[in-house]
């Protein structure tokens, strides 16, 4: 069978010619019109579990330093500006991030709308029918997420109502105008997608390209806290911890091997759902070094140092650590991050205690066991240093860096400036800087219409 295919040059978000839209008559396209071929469509891994748009919020982060010689060297000049959190980053180049969102989002809103309403014909197939609209909706929330962590300002409670969030395409016809959805109402479609989808996805998927519902609510859980609604994000933390909450053993890997973890998730008891970046030119392994403050936060006896670096003949420090067992850079959802968000969220509530109870129970699987010794934190501040501490050396090069920066700069207590030093020049990212969010692609600014953000 052959499986859809659709060219989508500008994905959604502008007008196209009337051209365009006579794709169907090329006989090589086939629409899909039954509940398999819209499964096929959203489990198509190479669009949408690839290629994930965490590119500019990872250049942009502090888990990684180039030389001198490399950001000279650099023909990509959008990554060359992205490091140096240039007022202009595109120079006219195409922007992958959007670009790749919009065209998952595109194919969720096909399978949606071709799935309509169940009929006479579906209700045999109800359970399917179910599974594949609450992996389009789980698709179309995580996209808009990652959209929405580069392309709108940080979540603020009292100003969401009124700051630009991003296009909210719902339907699967491109010539409807593009126009920008407040921040309020962008988080408030993510948070609808997922909880729909929550409610029609299995608890668990052996393929972990596929979502589930311990997935589904994972990814609500790290809306919510990027909100600061902690009460909600708890809720969904331990609605997803329910289903899968398995941690990996550190003691029993294998730090030798080339990459340490299983490839894509199999056999990772941590793997919610797989979806991975593609390989860019400046965090190349010719080009990468860990961020040296990074590495000094690992102390004796912690396993994550082995497990996700190591030093090559030219002493540089590489990252060999990705949940896809490969040199992709994991940017899915995983048990780690959501035992962690249950921390978090139980520290900012004021159980600080059962808080670091979660959080030893965590860091156990994470230290050597001789070297393994049970926090003796007192106090609601003390817990939550340690927990966000974690959540660095955990989640390293998975794209969560950038958003937790971003948010916690609204905390006095944990803002602060990200510094780079290029050819003697010193470039600095202020907290809460107009630059923590990136201007939308000029093409779809200049062909749409829409506001660009300000920088």
């Amino acid at each position: 069978m052959k499986i859809f295919g659709f060219l989508a040059v500008v994905l959604a978000c502008v007008s196209c010619t009337a051209d365009f839209l006579d794709v169907k008559s090329n006989k090589n396209l086939v629409v899909p019109n039954k509940i398999n071929d819209y499964a096929a469509l959203l489990e198509e891994t190479r669009t949408m579990n690839s290629a994930s748009s965490h590119v500019l919020g990872l250049i942009g982060a502090d888990e990684y330093f180039i030389t001198d010689g490399v950001w000279q060297a650099l023909t990509a000049r959008y990554q060359k500006n992205a490091y140096i959190w240039a007022k202009e980053v595109y120079e006219g180049a195409e922007v992958d991030d959007w670009n790749n969102a919009y065209k998952r989002i595109l194919h969720a809103n096909i399978v949606l709308e071709g799935l309509g309403v169940p009929g006479e014909s579906d209700k045999g197939e109800i359970t399917e029918w179910n599974r594949v609209k609450g992996m389009a909706l789980f698709h179309r929330a995580f996209n808009f997420y990652q959209l929405a962590q580069l392309f709108c300002e940080p979540y603020m409670e009292q100003t969401a109502a009124a700051s630009q969030g991003i296009p909210l395409r719902l339907e699967a016809d491109i010539t409807i105008p593009t126009t920008r959805a407040s921040i309020l109402e962008t988080y408030n479609r993510i948070i609808a997608d997922l909880r729909e989808a929550a409610s029609l996805l299995p608890e668990e998927t052996e393929n972990r390209f596929i979502p589930s519902k311990a997935a589904a609510y994972a990814l609500l859980a790290r809306t919510l806290l990027n909100m600061g609604a902690y009460n909600e994000a708890l809720d969904c933390a331990d609605r997803s911890l329910a289903i899968r909450g398995e941690l990996a053993d550190f003691n029993e890997l294998d730090f030798e091997a080339t990459y340490t973890f299983p490839s894509y998730g199999e056999n990772n008891p941590e793997v919610l759902f797989m979806s991975y970046m593609l390989n860019i030119t400046i965090t190349n392994s010719s080009r990468f070094n860990a961020d040296t403050n990074l590495l000094a936060m690992y102390d004796h006896g912690d396993l994550r140092r082995q497990a996700y670096f190591f030093s090559n003949a030219e002493q540089r420090v590489l990252f060999k650590g990705s949940y896809t067992g490969a040199n992709t850079f994991f940017t899915g959802l995983a048990v780690d991050e959501v035992l962690l968000i249950r921390a978090e969220c139980l520290a900012m509530l004021g159980d600080w205690l059962l808080a670091r109870e979660e959080l030893d129970r965590f860091r156990k699987n994470r230290y050597a066991a001789e070297h393994f010794m049970p926090l003796q934190l007192e106090g609601q501040q003390r817990v939550m240093d340690a927990i966000i501490n974690e959540r660095r050396k955990e989640l390293v090069l998975r794209g969560t860096r950038w958003e937790d920066l971003r948010r916690l700069n609204q905390n006095a207590t944990y803002r602060h400036a990200l510094v780079r030093t290029v050819n003697g020049q010193t470039y600095t990212l202020e907290p809460n800087s107009p630059r923590w969010t990136w201007a939308i692609p000029d093409l779809v600014v200049e062909i749409s219409g829409v506001e660009q953000n300000v920088r």
